[in-house]
């Protein structure tokens, strides 16, 4: 084959094989589906009281309002169990996207509104001491927030 039909060919090939990669690299690449992820991290010394009634306003208060909070796919809460810091608190929720994490929940503002006791009572002053215990570890928190593609993840 001489060097003229090898150009020709190589002409022919081109032809036939550049429009299709340049109408592929033309098509709009699709973005992965990305759900986001809230971290909030605070200390509360282990083994104390103060450690046990911080857990308690999460179990009582926290944990319940999430739980029924529509916008949240899922949601954990993790204390430290191995390593150098054992007083670390960290609350995950998952958002389908960005609006699930400013979007309202009514249905957790009923729930405030069923919950918290009568002012006065022996109840509400139990709530605020607990509250202001929860209140004085969590005011210290620090708030993460990753997208997570999907097409990474194990479902």
């Amino acid at each position: 084959m001489n060097y003229r039909n090898r150009s020709v060919i190589v002409a022919v090939l081109t032809l036939l094989i550049l429009p299709a990669a340049l109408s592929a690299q033309n098509q709009a690449q699709a973005a992965p589906e990305v759900r986001y992820l809230t971290v909030t991290r605070f200390q509360a010394p282990q083994g104390s009281e103060e450690r046990q009634q911080v857990m308690m306003w999460i179990d009582s208060v926290m944990v319940p309002q999430t739980r029924m909070n529509p916008n949240v796919l899922t949601a954990h809460v993790a204390t430290h169990n191995w390593g150098a810091n054992s007083n670390e608190v960290v609350l995950i929720a998952e958002y389908a996207n960005w609006a699930a994490i400013e979007a309202e929940c009514a249905a957790c503002d009923r729930w405030n509104e069923e919950h918290t006791p009568k002012p006065g009572t022996p109840e509400a002053k139990k709530w605020d001491d607990i509250a202001a215990v929860f209140g004085k570890y969590y005011g210290g928190h620090a708030d993460e927030i990753y997208a997570i593609p999907v097409n990474r993840s194990k479902r």
